[in-house]
């Protein structure tokens, strides 16, 4: 419908009305100003609905980039790096063993940490509070 709008309005701009399905140029621009003013409201209508698309997928991927817990009888990490593990009271930063499957104490005390019943990755911007000034 648009392309054929569009060439018709150009057509007409040029002045080349021959072909014309009106017999009347003022009757053909009145037509092709009503086509052409349908043509942009319905676009406006499909763009709100984009805009809303678009605006819920936004929300989606930000939910779904948020450090979030996943239950160890999901899955254990892949790699071996800390990460926050909780038991469902506490929770601790650990690195995960995947050699030998197990969470690993950070503190400097050389100890496997048991009954750990999720995990979560450090958030990507995560940084350390910094000291005021």
């Amino acid at each position: 419908m648009y392309e054929e709008v569009v060439k018709k309005l150009r057509r007409c701009v040029r002045s080349k009305c021959r072909g014309c399905e009106y017999e009347y140029v003022v009757s053909c621009r009145a037509r092709l100003n009503e086509d052409a003013a349908s043509a942009i409201e319905e676009l406006q209508e499909d763009n709100s609905a984009l805009n809303g698309t678009v605006s819920n997928l936004i929300g989606q991927i930000a939910e779904l980039n948020k450090p979030r817990w996943i239950p160890c009888s999901e899955r254990l990490p892949d790699e071996n790096k800390w990460y926050i593990i909780s038991n469902g009271l506490d929770s601790w930063v650990a690195i995960w063993s995947k050699e030998n499957k197990e969470w690993l104490s950070v503190t400097g005390l050389d100890y496997t940490i048991t009954d750990v019943i999720a995990w979560m990755e450090f958030p990507e911007a995560y940084e350390p509070p910094k000291e005021e000034t």
